[in-house]
């Protein structure tokens, strides 16, 4: 990889955090969504209603595999460069090529719905994921060019335009009493529908363009992007696998109903995970124009301060669940489900804002694709083992934890060898807030288990102030 020298520091900066702002101004309206979506509609739907309307938020997470990995080439190719000196012709030719592919996809996919499921609820997702599919792969194909080169406000204002149009939309539906699940899925298709036509408008010249690429051109230009990205994109999806696994093993195994109460414990974590994506999203272009010494100083700080911050997550999970015990009683069971994913956040987080991040980065896309397969492979075996054998279901939800520790982990020992950093020491402090927090849960009262995890959060906080002061002391 070639790296630019550190030049131009104050202008990038101020342009990072300018990016940082939208995107933390996008997550923000993402969290009220998320809270209407994840709060408010089981207060009115059915255990079971809500549980159709995970299972079409499940498998909406699995729709970039239609992109085939030509997105994610795109942004590993573009990454750090100027949005002006693109070459808009091919970027247009491949986006009509790849529209149509998408369209074939969708007709596949709604076909399969009615041709192989005898649930007509299931068939109705299988359409609704179609149509979702066809306009998020459209928009997110603009939307990547766009955070390659820098231009995240662009990306941050499609995401706000999308969730500020669910948010509308869904509080409408609430306030007049019209609550179903599949109304639910039409207002998701619309946000993502007026968040297109937005990145249409913003990305006017690329598609206004008289593009002069031959057909042939456009394959090998499609071709070339698609055997950039496949490493990374096969990566993305077996990082949602990990989970995914298990997710759907309790929808088999276990039943439609356990599987939205276990997906409602899922949906609170994401309130942070989400958050951490939008911040990798800006740093990984912002990291591309960087020189190497300075990238190391930067992955440096950032592992640090997300372990010194990341037990505030622990701090909140005790009085959340119980306002949310109080607010949903059909759901208290998925507050045990959810303290055991608790340690996904702090693990999965760091895992996405700075390794996935730098592995990027520095084209470790094979890397990231085989620790995401090892974690895959023990996912599936977690499963096998905790169904076939014991049929436990603590035991896998345990189990997928524990998974995502160990990816973590290994990423961890990687990146701290490649880029000639210590040991991972950080990664000591994870590991020990997540055990901390999960015995004194089990074998505490929720007034006894927030107490000893303040004061244990305050005593590691004030032990390791001076380093923090230190660490990041301008220089």
């Amino acid at each position: 990889m070639h790296i630019k020298k550190n030049t131009g520091n104050i202008n990038l900066k101020s342009k990072f955090l300018g990016n940082i702002m939208y995107a933390f101004s996008a997550q923000l309206i993402s969290l009220f969504v998320s809270l209407l979506l994840s709060l408010i509609v089981p207060k009115f739907l059915g255990v079971t209603e809500f549980a159709y309307w995970q299972l079409f938020i499940f498998y909406s997470n699995y729709v970039n595999i239609a992109q085939l990995g030509i997105v994610d080439g795109i942004y590993l190719k573009l990454g750090g460069k100027n949005y002006e000196d693109l070459d808009y012709s091919v970027l247009k030719a491949e986006y009509k090529v790849f529209a149509l592919f998408q369209f074939a996809v969708g007709i596949i996919i709604a076909s399969m719905g009615f041709i192989f499921s005898v649930d007509r609820n299931k068939v109705i997702v299988f359409i609704g994921i179609a149509l979702y599919m066809i306009i998020y792969n459209l928009s997110r194909y603009l939307g990547f060019i766009f955070q390659a080169v820098n231009n995240t406000k662009w990306y941050s204002i499609a995401s706000m335009i999308d969730r500020i149009t669910i948010l509308i939309l869904g509080t409408l539906a609430i306030v007049t009493k019209n609550i179903y699940w599949q109304l639910f899925i039409m207002i998701y298709i619309s946000g993502v529908l007026v968040s297109l036509a937005y990145s249409w408008w913003k990305g006017k010249e690329i598609l206004s363009v008289k593009s002069k690429c031959t057909l042939s051109q456009t394959f090998k230009e499609l071709k070339d992007n698609g055997t950039i990205g496949i490493s990374l994109m096969i990566s993305n999806l077996a990082s949602t696998l990990i989970l995914g696994v298990g997710r759907q093993s309790i929808e088999w195994h276990w039943g439609l109903d356990m599987f939205g109460r276990v997906s409602f414990a899922l949906s609170m974590t994401n309130f942070f995970l989400l958050f951490i994506n939008q911040v990798s999203l800006v740093m990984f272009p912002a990291l591309r124009k960087v020189d190497a010494n300075h990238s190391l100083d930067i992955y440096k700080k950032v592992d640090y301060a997300f372990s010194v911050i990341s037990p505030i997550v622990y701090i909140v999970y005790i009085p959340v669940a119980f306002l949310l015990k109080k607010w949903l009683p059909q759901y208290e069971s998925s507050l045990t489900y959810l303290m055991i994913f608790m340690p996904v956040c702090v693990f999965d987080g760091k895992m996405q804002m700075l390794y996935n991040t730098y592995m990027k980065v520095y084209r470790k896309e094979k890397v990231l694709l085989m620790i995401n397969i090892v974690s895959v492979i023990l996912s599936l075996i977690n499963a096998m083992i905790s169904i076939l054998i014991f049929n436990n279901f603590d035991m896998l939800l345990i189990g997928l934890v524990i998974v995502v520790v160990i990816r973590s982990l290994i990423s961890s020992v990687y990146l701290g060898k490649f880029l000639n950093n210590s040991l991972p020491y950080t990664f000591l402090f994870d590991l020990l807030f997540a055990i901390l927090f999960i015995c004194v849960c089990l074998l505490t009262t929720q007034i006894l288990a927030e107490t000893v995890v303040v004061i244990a959060f305050t005593i590691f906080i004030l032990t390791q102030y001076k380093k923090m002061k230190n660490l990041f002391k301008k220089t």
